[in-house]
């Protein structure tokens, strides 16, 4: 299988972003921050978002093609990106239990995703979490 032809140009930020030729992408998610600790059923924590940028960085290996969703104020470039067998990258975090579809930015464009996860109790749906935006604000 080939590497994406701009393969050499892809760097992971965090648990949820990741930068091609310059311009951040990861739209319409949102992913459990590095520090954050997850609760297990025997009481011990765990720290799923530490878990997202390898995952990530494994995905962007099979990419093949991004597409620009937005730009914000700050003039950051937000898209959608699918893998080589037509997956979006950011589907396949959400259904993982690697992150949680942004509702109020997607529109629900994950919520099948977040079934596939719930129903496995994939990544953060096995644990105790609170969503990312609600620890952020704790």
């Amino acid at each position: 299988m080939a590497a994406p032809r701009f393969a050499h140009d892809i760097r992971v930020i965090d648990e949820d972003t990741f930068e091609l030729d310059r311009q951040s992408f990861m739209w319409g998610v949102d992913a459990l921050e590095l520090e954050q600790t997850c609760v297990a059923e025997d009481g011990s924590g765990i720290h799923i978002g530490a878990i997202a940028p390898d995952t990530l960085a494994d995905l962007l290996g099979v990419l093949k093609e991004c597409e620009v969703m937005t730009v914000d104020e700050a003039g950051q470039t937000f898209g959608w990106c699918a893998l080589d067998d037509a997956t979006d990258v950011a589907w396949h975090l959400v259904a993982s239990g690697l992150a949680f579809d942004l509702l109020q930015v997607s529109g629900g464009t994950y919520i099948d995703a977040e079934v596939v996860a719930y129903e496995g109790q994939f990544g953060h749906w096995r644990y105790c979490c609170l969503p990312p935006w609600e620890w952020r604000d704790r």
